[in-house]
C-alpha cells in the first residue's frame, strides 16, 4: 500500500499534513495516512488454535 500519496506530492508532504520540519506528518496528516489503509485488506486468516500467529515467539523461541 503507498499511503504517502495522502499527505504529500512527489516531493514533499503537502502543507495541510505538515507537523512543521517537512518531514513528519501532523495529527492531521497521521488521520489521512490511516484513512488511506483500506480496513479490508488488513483482514487476514484467523490466529491458529492457541492464539499464537508464531508458535516459536509464544514458546520463548
Amino acid at each position: 500500500m503507498d499511503v504517502a500519496t495522502a499527505v504529500a506530492d512527489p516531493r514533499r508532504l503537502r502543507p495541510a499534513f505538515d507537523s512543521g520540519d517537512g518531514l513528519h506528518p501532523s495529527p492531521a496528516g497521521y488521520r489521512a495516512l490511516a484513512d488511506a489503509i483500506p480496513v479490508p485488506a488488513l483482514s487476514g486468516s484467523p490466529c491458529p488454535a492457541g492464539g499464537a500467529a508464531n508458535p516459536g515467539v509464544a514458546e520463548g523461541r
